[in-house]
């Protein structure tokens, strides 16, 4: 047998997915480091206010997650639901069996508060599946997990209530039943399809464009069963209505006023404001990874009242090149050898992994080019795109697998040492 030329991902049945403990572990480490890291940010005062993390307002997130209390439906129509039902309901049953000596408001604070980590850790467990379903051995798989776990957008992000750690999830969740679909040759259930395409849209409305691309893309490839694309189009516009009618009777029944005034605040329509945020992103795909020290300029909710009247961004004042710029360039270009050995596998299930990473990383480049302050904010909404493109390091297309490792452990543990520096820096800011 000829052992010159690794062999690419073939998709072996006979490699398991992940034991129970290896998911186990995995989501307690996950679980137990958004705790941590939320505890770390609530403490330095980050939880207190409006912005001051990169414009995020986990302020209010964590009314909307345990309460229910904030409504921004034209962009997120029932994120203040989907969590906020199941934690009354726990709540109610908590207080009534007398279980602590709290309210009901603070029971569905103090479980508000775990939502995250939960989200988290599920989706490091789901990633790791997902990974070894394409083929990466325990290593490899192993390995972009941490990298994910040590990136600057997860190191932030995972410490804060917010919908994104929800997103992430369904992302991962749907790119794991379209390739296993795909590995099988044969539709995907359409239940849990219709069901992560219903949370997206609830999560934050643009999500339903990447489902429907990305369901429509897996058809393309695949040709499993052939779908109308005018079918998908309005299975997605179904979608959108029914989350903004739940969304609509939430309200009502709650009498809480919607946020009407919310869209339209943050539109870069001016050229050269575009145009920055266009140039501006593929750095920021870089400080997903591994951070830079931000700028500081007034919070845009200030009040006289508030602790800080300042906010960190990547967007402004921010040193671009406070890593090695050598750093910015390898870390791309890594993104790009592995989307490139993707794309050249001799299955087809490569290229879809490909285009999949690719189209939610091109659809954001030009959502938060036109739509938001700050794109860093949106950085966990790519990061599947990022791992499933270093996963093309381990094809071994033009390099050996066990340089592919190589790479990713050194680019870990790099990026652990920039973030944990730059983590420092902002806590003594906010001190």
């Amino acid at each position: 047998m000829n052992r010159k030329h690794p062999p690419t991902f073939m998709f072996p049945s006979h490699i398991p997915l992940s034991g129970p403990n290896t998911s186990i572990i995995i989501f307690l480490i996950g679980f137990f480091q958004a705790c941590f890291l939320m505890r770390f940010w609530q403490e330095l005062g980050v939880f207190d206010q409006y912005n001051i993390l990169f414009d995020s307002d986990p302020n209010t997130r964590i009314d909307a997650i345990s309460h229910g209390w904030v409504s921004q439906w034209k962009i997120h129509p029932v994120f203040h639901i989907i969590f906020s039902t199941p934690i009354r309901i726990l709540a109610y049953l908590i207080d009534s069996l007398g279980f602590v000596d709290l309210n009901q408001e603070e029971i569905r604070t103090r479980i508000g508060f775990y939502i995250v980590p939960i989200l988290y850790g599920l989706n490091l467990t789901l990633l790791y599946k997902l990974l070894r379903l394409i083929g990466l051995h325990f290593a490899e798989a192993m390995a972009l997990v941490l990298l994910m776990m040590v990136s600057f957008s997860t190191l932030v992000f995972s410490g804060l209530p917010d919908h994104f750690m929800l997103s992430n999830l369904l992302f991962t969740s749907h790119a794991f039943l379209l390739v296993r679909a795909c590995k099988e040759n044969k539709p995907p259930p359409i239940l849990p399809l219709f069901l992560i395409g219903f949370l997206l849209a609830g999560t934050t409305v643009t999500n339903i464009v990447f489902f429907m691309a990305l369901t429509g893309l897996y058809y393309y490839f695949t040709q499993a069963e052939k779908i109308k694309y005018l079918r998908l189009a309005l299975l997605s516009s179904a979608l959108i209505a029914a989350n903004y009618a739940l969304a609509f009777l939430w309200d009502s029944l709650t009498d809480r006023n919607f946020y009407a005034s919310y869209v339209g605040r943050f539109f870069n329509l001016d050229p050269p404001l575009l145009w920055k945020y266009i140039y501006h992103f593929p750095l920021t795909l870089s400080h997903s990874i591994a951070g830079i020290n931000p700028g500081l300029i007034k919070n845009l909710n200030d009040s006289e009242t508030a602790r800080f009247s300042f906010q960190f961004s990547l967007m402004e004042n921010a040193e671009y090149f406070a890593i090695s710029p050598l750093f910015i360039m390898v870390i791309l270009a890594l993104l790009l050898l592995g989307g490139i050995q993707h794309y050249f596998q001799a299955n087809r299930i490569g290229k879809f992994i490909c285009f999949y990473a690719l189209i939610i990383i091109s659809f954001n480049w030009i959502l938060h080019s036109l739509w938001g302050f700050e794109q860093f904010l949106y950085s966990q909404h790519w990061m599947i795109g990022l791992v499933l493109l270093f996963s093309g390091l381990f094809c071994g297309q033009w390099i050996p697998r066990k340089y592919g490792l190589l790479l990713i452990l050194v680019l870990g543990v790099a990026s652990l040492s920039n973030n944990i520096y730059i983590m420092h820096q902002m806590a003594g800011v906010l001190s």
